[in-house]
């Protein structure tokens, strides 16, 4: 089993999502000498449209082009493109001083592994009321009354929604914390049921230190 931890975007996060994905994956697999995994997914309407401002129409469409071009721009070719999005944008939509461009850089590396987010078993936390994809794996796992109480609970009072009562066994089951003998034997279950990418972040105040006590369960 593989172990790796998100990287952390520091600034703007607005300014950071907006940015191309094969560029944001090219400069930290420059710096971990070629071992980012790059990851992408659809999102929501509500963060589509109300932070990149933008419709949340064709998401699977959208998202193998996203894959399509940052492949391209990995390979430092020339990007002139049509579909969903046009780099360079033409004349007939708006354009005035694009042209065709590639990276500056070298990335270490011509392709990127490219990991596409899709809903599974495991449980977010974005979503809007009254649609919110998180909501039936949720129903699924037999808690349908603890997830309408804490739909319900949002919709009266968003302020307090900390003090929804999420049931302990919902937690355990989409959580990984706890004592480190807990941890490590449910490690080894998720090792024997096929799982062979581990996605560790570490909370604490030596996360180094916690990386390092993970790897070695690995």
């Amino acid at each position: 089993m593989e172990l790796s931890s998100p990287l952390t975007c520091t600034g703007d996060p607005r300014t950071a999502a907006d940015r191309a994905a094969a560029l944001e994956c090219a400069g930290p697999d420059a710096l971990t000498g070629g071992r980012v995994l790059g990851s992408i997914g659809a999102s929501g309407p509500q963060v589509v449209e109300g932070r990149h401002g933008r419709r949340h129409d064709r998401p699977l469409s959208r998202t193998r082009e996203v894959v399509e071009l940052s492949r391209r721009i990995w390979r430092r070719e020339v990007i002139e493109h049509r579909g969903i999005t046009d780099p360079p944008l033409p004349p007939e939509k708006g354009g005035t001083l694009g042209k065709p461009l590639k990276p500056l850089t070298h990335p270490v590396r011509g392709t990127v592994s490219v990991y596409v987010a899709a809903l599974g078993p495991y449980v977010g936390g974005m979503g809007a009321p009254g649609r919110n994809f998180y909501h039936d794996p949720v129903c699924s796992y037999g808690y349908a009354a603890a997830a309408a109480a804490v739909q319900e609970h949002y919709l009266v009072d968003r302020e307090k929604e900390a003090e929804a009562a999420v049931p302990a066994g919902l937690l355990e089951q989409i959580c990984l914390a706890g004592p480190a003998d807990h941890v490590r034997e449910r490690v080894e279950a998720f090792r024997e049921s096929g799982v062979t990418m581990f996605d560790a972040t570490p909370v604490g105040a030596d996360p180094a230190r916690l990386i390092e006590r993970v790897r070695g369960w690995l």
